[in-house]
């Protein structure tokens, strides 16, 4: 499968990033697009997305992009898995961002955008308080550090013993 319109779409959005040109970031949007942001409801238009862009731009500096290459799920769909790091203005520290994008396409511009990152980490790293899980939620780490005392590699018999942690930097 050609890839090229795929690589386009994402070396120019990469690219709007690390420049920190809005309209290069908006160009590769198509009229009425619509973009998802995990702290937003769903947004729709040139407009909105220009104005999204422009914030984020205006309070971040310096900004790095890994990229894997484009993920591909058909003709006219795609992701990407990023690694960046920016600098938050306000606060003059830098911020990593691990995030997975997927993209619809048309014609050689994204119609649907949708990103995916871990909040609780971005908000900790913007040292911006936020809640603990609701009630139904609490208790979950504890049930976890049971199970994970229970489980046994694979060719050994189980006998509680703990055989690994998972670290997430």
């Amino acid at each position: 499968m050609d890839t090229t319109i795929e690589r386009r779409i994402a070396a120019r959005w990469v690219d709007g990033f690390v420049t920190g040109d809005v309209e290069q970031l908006v160009g590769v949007f198509a009229e009425g697009a619509s973009f998802w942001d995990p702290r937003f409801p769903v947004f729709a238009g040139l407009e909105k997305i220009r104005a999204y862009y422009e914030d984020m731009l205006a309070t971040t500096a310096d900004w790095r992009v890994v990229c894997s290459a484009p993920y591909i799920l058909d003709d006219g769909a795609f992701a990407l898995h990023t690694r960046s790091t920016f600098t938050a203005r306000r606060l003059a520290k830098v911020i990593d961002l691990p995030l997975v994008a997927f993209f619809s396409h048309r014609d050689g511009l994204v119609h649907r955008y949708e990103e995916y990152w871990d909040t609780a980490s971005m908000l900790t790293q913007l040292g911006t308080p936020f809640r603990a899980a609701p009630a139904p939620l609490r208790g979950i780490d504890a049930q976890r550090r049971s199970v994970s005392h229970t489980v046994a590699a694979p060719d050994q018999p189980s006998t509680g013993a703990h055989i690994g942690t998972v670290t997430r930097h």
